[in-house]
């Protein structure tokens, strides 16, 4: 999925996988003072200031309400918390212990603060299940799991607005730095509509699997990775670095005070916000761009937009340095142009057609499609031949590998598929849902 902090500006999550290897319960709540964070706040969810609880009798009272079971099926008795945060009436809320909507406040304060209100929904013992009813509908949601509690932030910023800062895994000052978490991405439309996914796009962490019952006696689950998979993705990451000699191991990541603790395993994107790791790919994709460019300067490439955006079947052709798609033109991407899916010429913007232009042109260069049979049709390469060439994103390749079924997001526009075919994102969509379950630590 489009991270949701990256479709607000915000900083992008995804899900950990538990590791049996890091039986971490972190001491964060006697962390104070995080005055000395230096504030990023093209990267803040920002709100207008308020200042009150968002309750369900007020201005929502008619809204949809969803009803979630979270179940502990981490495999030790370690302090699990969970973090439900969304919009409502275009103000970031986070969900309370009382059942309530919960604008922070940060008090005045222009440094920032941990946010007051009991946020922190602790789940029972290992094999509990905590029963919840969200408030009213809302969007671009997500539900955080910890493994103890995390430290989430809020600032009053210089425009007078409200910011909050979720934990960040691309940096590596971050004060949840050495927490294991993860999250399940979640919006529950007015009409009453669901759209979840598990997202690994960012990175790997706290596993959580899903599933969603509907009023059609129809119930959909997505499992995703199995508890443990973080060292599992960590070990064939490291393979691949052998073998091509490229920098996959450097996405593993541990903790601050004991580098023998894998706490998670990050996408090449995220290594490019890292000080000490922002170079680590940036030529990756050099040669295979310029092969891509010198392809298309010969042959025509048609991009079928599967009539996303009401948009159709699209002729390409390089013409100097650019390629031209009908009028659309993209000039030679950067190695973080191609991993993130957000930036330089496949920003997220321009008409609705270099949306799904993008979408696909994005895609193909994770996959490594463009050179295979039938490169010159995207997105209708075989899903077999995804991944086989280098270079490729190997971080997405081994993350599907060890999905259940395959299905979870592990690019960003993972959910860009052949016609026909399975979508590899493993979106849970659909009208009317009687209840959500969400198993911490996999189902």
């Amino acid at each position: 999925m489009r991270s949701l902090l990256g479709m607000v500006a915000a900083t992008a999550l995804t899900l950990f996988s538990g590791s049996l290897a890091v039986p971490m319960v972190n001491t964060l709540s006697t962390v104070n003072d995080f005055s000395d964070i230096q504030i990023n706040y093209d990267k803040l969810l920002n709100s207008s200031a308020g200042f009150e609880d968002i309750v369900s009798t007020t201005g929502v009272a008619n809204s949809p309400r969803l009803k979630v079971r979270l179940h502990n099926n981490f495999p030790t008795d370690a302090p699990i918390f969970v973090y439900i945060q969304g919009l409502v009436s275009n103000t970031w809320v986070f969900y309370t212990k009382q059942g309530n909507w919960h604008q922070p406040n940060p008090n005045g304060s222009t440094k920032p603060v941990r946010i007051g209100a009991d946020i922190a929904i602790p789940l029972g013992g290992k094999g509990s299940v905590t029963e919840l009813t969200m408030p009213s509908a809302f969007a671009s949601g997500r539900v955080f799991f910890s493994q103890g509690e995390m430290n989430i932030l809020t600032v009053l910023n210089p425009d007078g607005t409200i910011g909050i800062t979720p934990p960040s895994v691309a940096d590596l000052n971050d004060p949840s730095k050495d927490v294991n978490w993860g999250f399940v991405e979640l919006t529950h439309n007015e009409d009453d509509t669901i759209y979840s996914n598990l997202s690994y796009v960012d990175f790997v962490g706290l596993i959580a699997s899903m599933s969603v019952s509907f009023a059609n006696g129809k119930t959909v689950e997505v499992s995703g990775l199995k508890f443990g998979a973080v060292q599992e993705v960590c070990n064939k990451l490291k393979q691949q670095s052998q073998k091509d000699g490229k920098a996959w191991d450097q996405l593993c990541i541990y903790d601050s005070h004991d580098n023998s603790k894998l706490v998670r395993v990050v996408a090449p994107i995220q290594t490019m916000d890292m000080d000490k790791k922002k170079d680590l790919f940036k030529d990756y994709f050099s040669k295979y761009i310029d092969q891509v460019w010198e392809k298309f300067r010969h042959e025509s490439l048609t991009v079928d937009g599967q009539n996303q955006f009401n948009t159709g079947k699209v002729t390409c052709k390089v013409n100097g340095d650019v390629l031209n798609c009908d009028g659309e033109t993209f000039t030679k991407p950067s190695a973080k142009d191609i991993f993130g899916c957000s930036s330089g010429t496949f920003y997220n913007g321009g008409s609705d057609k270099r949306k799904a232009l993008t979408n696909r042109l994005c895609a193909a260069f994770h996959r490594g499609t463009y050179l295979l049979a039938n490169g010159n049709n995207q997105p209708q390469v075989d899903p077999a031949l995804y991944y086989t060439t280098d270079p490729s994103n190997h971080y997405s390749r081994i993350v599907h590998e060890l999905e259940a079924g395959g299905h979870g997001y592990a690019f960003a526009y993972d959910d860009v598929n052949p016609t026909g075919h399975a979508d590899a994102s493993g979106t849970i969509a659909g009208a009317n849902p009687t209840v959500m379950d969400l198993w911490v630590g996999g189902k």
